[in-house]
């Protein structure tokens, strides 16, 4: 009896520690996520199932089997028995989910995804209103288009695995407010990120993508208007058209000296962001005219920041340029395109492909 009671302190304990576990993902440290438990493929059943381990498959809300998950069939409309579905448990060994498998499952709030999954087709998850979180395994290597398009989804955590991530997999996901793709240290490896992948998830603010990233495409994140800071790794080469467009509390961009390319609109209408630090080399192949075509105080930042870039010369020309025109103002919210014409050419940028 005694032993009893001074063992008790200690198995309370662990069966905290073991909870906590099971429904910890991750956690914050310094305004940082840190990962501190992927929840394997057995914790994530357990989870689920209150501690009961469930056999692949679609269950209601009484934990009650539906459907057997690879008999289950896209081409259906919503009815009693869709509706019911909360949860999905795909076989362990499965290595993709095929198209539509869950679409529009509009009442689904947990999944366990197979533990050697390569890849997620298109639209595989999209509609899934109240699906707020998913853990990726450790080896997924492609998210296709729409992936999750409108889905409830509130953080995600790419793995460092994955190669591709295709157009529009996370749009319009409203409730998202963190997006981290984990580092890949292996030698030349590159993700592919897809266009308008984060289009219109107005309460996105953390964004932290990886060095394995080299091209930021068009209409990347245009409307995510709780975006406030921009710091894209210095792998970024190009930005493509309309990128970070219409963010409208856009605060700080930085932007590494690597950059060889902005297109036309980039950042356009995202009036109120400044330079945190950005460098321009002198080999880079296009500035677009109208890549911050609302805000010359951009472009006087650039320049002013980019003089270790840029040699003193061109520098010197543009910062004439700049104090003598008529109409430049730091506050100006007007397109002036002869002031940033004047600039490319300084900087030696082809002005013959605009015709």
């Amino acid at each position: 009896m005694l032993v009893s009671f001074f063992l008790f302190p200690f198995i309370l304990c662990a069966v905290i520690r073991y909870i906590f576990k099971i429904q910890t993902n991750y956690t914050i440290q310094g305004g940082n996520k840190m990962k501190t438990n992927k929840l394997s493929y057995e914790e994530q059943v357990l989870k689920i199932g209150n501690g009961k381990m469930l056999e692949p498959g679609f269950y209601n809300a009484d934990l009650e089997k539906v459907e057997d998950i690879n008999g289950f069939l896209k081409s259906r409309t919503p009815n009693e028995k869709t509706d019911s579905i909360r949860y999905a448990i795909f076989e362990k060994d499965d290595t993709s989910i095929r198209s539509e498998k869950c679409y529009n499952l509009r009442n689904m709030c947990a999944v366990v995804l197979p533990q050697n999954l390569k890849t997620i087709e298109e639209e595989a998850f999209s509609f899934c209103f109240n699906l707020k979180e998913i853990v990726f395994p450790d080896g997924l290597e492609e998210i296709g288009e729409d992936a999750f398009l409108m889905s409830g989804l509130q953080s995600v955590t790419i793995p460092a695995s994955v190669k591709m991530i295709r157009e529009s997999a996370f749009r319009v996901c409203e409730n998202l407010v963190s997006f981290t793709i984990e580092e890949n240290e292996k030698p030349g490896f590159v993700i592919y990120l897809g266009s308008r992948m984060f289009e219109d998830c107005s309460k996105l603010r953390d964004l932290s993508l990886s060095n394995c990233v080299l091209h930021i495409p068009n209409e990347f994140c245009q409307k995510c208007n709780s975006l406030t800071n921009v710091d894209l790794p210095e792998s970024v080469l190009t930005i493509d058209a309309w990128a970070f467009g219409r963010c409208h509390n856009l605060e700080t961009v930085k932007i590494d000296a690597n950059i060889e390319y902005i297109d036309n609109c980039a950042f356009a209408l995202s009036e109120n962001f400044d330079i945190e630090y950005c460098g321009i080399k002198t080999s880079i192949n296009d500035l677009g005219s109208e890549s911050f075509c609302d805000r010359l105080k951009w472009v006087h930042e650039l320049i002013t920041k980019s003089e270790t870039a840029i040699n003193s010369k061109k520098i010197e020309e543009i910062k004439s340029l700049l104090k003598c025109h008529d109409n430049y103002s730091l506050d100006t919210t007007q397109v002036n395109y002869e002031l940033v014409k004047a600039i490319r050419v300084i900087l030696g940028i082809d002005e013959r492909n605009e015709a």
